[in-house]
This record gives structure tokens, C-alpha cells and sequence, in this order.
């Protein structure tokens, strides 16, 4: 399967266990949204949670969303996934992920004392979702998901 292709259901499948458990939440879910977290910090991450609707404005989020999910690909400069790290991190984005398809492997940051707290998951992992307690994940399944 192509790297593209990768990207495209990886996005796909988080979107589906996002919404189907944000049903009933004060939180919103968006896909490809430009964020602007200062006059010189815009990023475009796969994903965003937001609670707070007044900080999206047509396809921007002004300011740091609650959640931002970066899908990488292997061309992902490793120098893009340092800045974008310290961009959240000085943004005091609460929880930042990334996903990488090619190693399936999900790194958690979860924002503590200013600091991020990292952990990683691979294949078939639960992964515990900070902003939203009790609610976890599964990427890169063996079987297929049937969604609520």
C-alpha cells in the first residue's frame, strides 16, 4: 500500500472513533484545518479537537486546539517534527500526537507542568485519549472496527 493511501485510512479510521465517541461532547472534531497558534506559528495538522467553538473561523483554529494529530509520512523532515513539537509545546497544546503508517507506531504528548509527557504505542495498542478520560483508541488493527 502506498504511503498516501496509508496516510488516507489511518486519517480516515481515527476521524470514525472520534466522532462516533464525540456524539454527546462539548468537543469538535476537524480535518486538514490551518491552526494559527500565533502571528508567526500556523500548522496544518491532520487532525484537531477543539472545545471551544468561538477559536474557528471559517478553516482556522486561532490558537491551540485541545488535541492536534499530526499523520507523518516517511518524507516527514525530522526537522519539521521538532519545530512542530516546540510549536505546540510553547502553545501549551494540551495533548499532541503523531502517527507514523510505514513503522505504525503513535507517540502521545500530554501536556504536564509545561512539559510534554511522551509515550509510545504500536500495532493494535489502546491508546488513552488525556483530553477525554475513559475514552482510548486502536490504530493499525489486525480485524476490522465496526463503528457505533
Amino acid at each position: 500500500m502506498s504511503a498516501v493511501l496509508d496516510i488516507a485510512e489511518s486519517m480516515s479510521d481515527l476521524t470514525k472513533q472520534f466522532n462516533s465517541y464525540l456524539v454527546s461532547s462539548s468537543y469538535s472534531t476537524y480535518n486538514d484545518f490551518t491552526v494559527k497558534l500565533d502571528n508567526n506559528t500556523t500548522y496544518m495538522p491532520s487532525l484537531i479537537l477543539v472545545r471551544d467553538p468561538l477559536k474557528i473561523t471559517g478553516k482556522v483554529c486561532i490558537g491551540a486546539p485541545d488535541l492536534a494529530v499530526e499523520i507523518w509520512s516517511s518524507s516527514t523532515s525530522g526537522v519539521d517534527k521538532i519545530n512542530r513539537f516546540n510549536g505546540y509545546l510553547q502553545a501549551k497544546v494540551q495533548e499532541y500526537w503523531t502517527i507514523e503508517p510505514d513503522t505504525q507506531i503513535i507517540f502521545t504528548f500530554q501536556l504536564k507542568d509545561g512539559e510534554y509527557v511522551a509515550k509510545s504505542y504500536g500495532r493494535n495498542s489502546v491508546v488513552p485519549v488525556g483530553i477525554l478520560p475513559g475514552f482510548e483508541v486502536t490504530m493499525f488493527q489486525d480485524s476490522e472496527r465496526t463503528y457505533e
